[in-house]
């Protein structure tokens, strides 16, 4: 079997743990790289024992023969390199958010329609298994009808939660991130939710501020939405709090609360009343479900969409639903 050519947008710690992921796929062959710093493409081209490395992405495309391409950049660019990247007939894996406004957004859906390519939005924790069984937990009506639902993801933040490759602090740049934390971290919950419970119909609240970084955008968030069920959410989101990413259900029947992380860094799963274990599905449930690799599930899952020529549990359009409540919520503050 032919492997699939892959080009990288962008060379910093995103780029580097995607393109590890890809790289242990058999049905992959990274080819590629490009940086606007030379040095930065250099050194991962030889990292990952590519044949070329660019500073324009056009470059790459005119010259490489690429099958795809891993968009991993600051946000300011995911809408320029996927519809180049579309026009020029390549696969299109992009990091989240898929863009920073919503008329980028409709652009690249549009170019994406046109090219009749795949195009893949990075929302891992679709691929995690227990929010998959908490999916069908909700849809079989375990808990009953559900009436509300709290989330809260947050961590110490860019550059303290994890290093950057480069001295570029674009995640603290209005123009190039293109929003804070919610855009960042509230991101994924919004669009797990999304996925969870349906599209949302209004946002009712919002309050945002900024408390521990030195920055325009905010650091903590909170928002409060109705889905099209009736069923209300209130979503947390901090650059300034211990880690934490947790999604708690509540339904007339019992509460379900997973918590990925829960402070101490430990996966934990808590239900009451008790009498919910006899269900087979929450007995399924594992805190250590939490440990699996879900970025390597995510990234084999678009590899296989290739192949198969099929669609990806999350396109450019589920990127939208979730970058509309971000973008609803800063027009309210």
């Amino acid at each position: 079997m032919k492997k699939i050519r892959f080009g990288i947008l962008g060379a910093g710690a995103v780029a580097y743990e995607n393109t590890g992921l890809f790289n242990q796929n058999p049905n992959v062959e990274l080819v590629s790289v490009t940086s606007r710093t030379k040095e930065h493409a250099e050194k991962f081209a030889k990292k990952f024992e590519m044949t070329s490395y660019y500073t324009d992405y056009n470059t790459m495309f005119e010259k490489e023969d690429i099958d795809a391409v891993v968009i991993c950049t600051p946000n300011y660019l995911h809408a320029e390199m996927a519809i180049a990247a579309a026009e020029a007939r390549k696969h299109v894996f992009c990091e989240k958010p898929l863009t920073t406004n919503l008329e980028d957004a409709n652009k690249i859906i549009a170019a994406v329609n046109k090219a009749k390519i795949i195009f893949m939005y990075a929302a891992h924790q679709r691929f995690w298994t227990a929010y998959q069984i908490l999916k069908e937990i909700i849809d079989k009506e375990v808990l009953g009808e559900i009436s509300f639902v709290r989330a809260r993801f947050s961590h110490k933040g860019p550059y303290t939660s994890w290093r950057a490759s480069s001295k570029d602090r674009w995640f603290f740049d209005k123009v190039k991130a293109g929003g804070g934390v919610l855009l960042d971290l509230g991101i994924h919950h919004i669009d797990t939710l999304i996925w969870l419970f349906g599209d949302i119909s209004e946002l009712t609240g919002a309050s945002m501020g900024t408390f521990c970084k030195e920055m325009t955008w905010e650091d903590v968030a909170s928002v409060v939405f109705k889905f099209k069920s009736g069923i209300i959410c209130e979503l947390e989101t901090s650059w300034c709090d211990l880690p934490s990413n947790i999604i708690e259900v509540h339904g007339f029947n019992g509460i379900i609360s997973l918590q990925a992380l829960n402070y101490k860094s430990e996966p934990k799963i808590e239900f009451f009343p008790k009498k919910l274990k006899r269900n087979e599905l929450v007995q399924s449930l594992k805190p250590d479900m939490f440990m699996e690799n879900v970025k390597k599930k995510m990234t084999d899952h678009f590899v296989e969409c290739i192949l198969e020529n099929k669609e990806p549990v999350a396109n450019a359009i589920d990127g939208k639903k979730a970058l509309e409540v971000v973008i609803s919520a800063y027009k309210l503050c």
